[in-house]
């Protein structure tokens, strides 16, 4: 049986390739539960098997871990981040935004926190809480190229096109091989100078 070090480091190989094949995620999923079989307190197998159901497509798993985690070690903004995005996936808004305020509240200087709950708010119209949330990312941390991006986005959404600019040319500067932001940002320096 591969070690706790040995099952860690093939959950962080699949992770960041992001090709999630069944066999190994069933395999460390397996490897995860004879764990928490033989010591059912194991914060850190049940955070372990969580990521793991999130990568194979099972939300509905991945929140049971997760919210097991919660219960033992409630100041876990990290499992409360997850269990958020487990509950996206399912569908269940309401959840999602209680984990996601469950992390902040732990964790206000959490960017990927703050980077979910806009993403959450834009794909259902509230521009303005997202354009919030983003400005909250961006503030924590200020390399981050996506956020930029999608505040740039955002704030074209709300004609608050000088804003949007200065936001796409911060993303511009941050990956300047990024062609579909480079062309974003020219469409609303165009749509400026019309306007001006």
């Amino acid at each position: 049986m591969p070690t706790l070090a040995e099952m860690e480091e093939s959950l962080a190989r699949l992770e960041s390739a992001a090709v999630a094949t069944r066999a190994p995620l069933d395999t460390l999923a397996a490897a995860f539960k004879n764990e928490i079989a033989s010591n059912p307190k194991d914060l850190r197998m049940h955070f372990l098997l969580g990521r793991v159901h999130l990568l194979a497509g099972r939300p509905a798993d991945a929140v049971r871990c997760f919210a097991q985690v919660t219960m033992l070690k409630p100041d876990s903004a990290e499992a409360f981040y997850l269990l958020g995005h487990a509950y996206h996936r399912l569908d269940q808004h309401g959840e999602e935004a209680m984990a996601f305020r469950s992390a902040l509240r732990l964790r206000p200087d959490y960017a990927e926190v703050h980077r979910a709950v806009a993403e959450e708010c834009l794909s259902e119209g509230r521009l303005d809480e997202g354009v919030r949330s983003l400005r909250e990312a961006v503030r924590i941390e200020s390399s981050d190229f996506a956020s930029w991006r999608d505040l740039g986005l955002a704030l074209s959404k709300l004609e608050r096109t000088g804003e949007a600019i200065e936001a796409l040319r911060v993303a511009v500067q941050l990956r300047p091989q990024d062609a579909a932001t480079g062309s974003l940002l020219e469409a609303s320096e165009a749509r400026s100078s019309r306007g001006a």
